[in-house]
């Protein structure tokens, strides 16, 4: 009865340290790319404000370039740093976009105040405003926007 107890007890903290394992390195993988998507909007972001600076003021053309850098946030989170493929539901939508408010708010003040404190390249300041933002995004988008269900699905079938 011992050696059965043992060999139980082996084989749930094997199962406890697979199940660890695999909830790292999924979201190690998310992580990752969910930086590479940051990196990948917040250069498309700084250039659409760049370009759209030589046609109005900062303020305008930070407002004219979200709308784009946005959507294409939204596509690349959703299909590959997140790798989510359901059907896109009215809650994820209406999550992702109460996100992107809060986001959005902390990305323009954090854009304002800077502006009134230094005299940077507006296209130089959206970008670090962006990077402000980026915490708060990843967690809501883990856990509340693009959440499937299956954490550490991936690495489990590789180990």
């Amino acid at each position: 009865m011992l050696k059965l107890e043992n060999y139980l007890a082996s084989q749930a903290s094997l199962a406890w340290m697979r199940y660890f394992l695999a909830l790292f390195c999924d979201d190690y993988g998310k992580l990752l790319r969910f930086a590479a998507v940051g990196l990948i909007v917040m250069a498309v972001f700084m250039a659409l404000n760049a370009m759209f600076g030589f046609l109005m003021d900062q303020q305008a053309a930070f407002f004219c370039a979200y709308p784009p850098a946005l959507l294409l946030h939204f596509s690349l989170n959703k299909y590959w740093a997140f790798a989510n493929r359901e059907k896109i539901s009215v809650k994820q939508l209406y999550t992702y976009l109460i996100t992107v408010v809060i986001t959005f708010f902390i990305q323009w003040l954090v854009f304002t105040l800077i502006c009134r404190w230094f005299l940077w390249p507006a296209w130089f300041v959206a970008g670090l405003a962006n990077l402000a933002q980026m915490l708060f995004s990843f967690i809501m988008m883990k856990f509340r926007v693009f959440d499937s269900h299956r954490v550490g699905e991936n690495c489990i079938k590789n180990t």
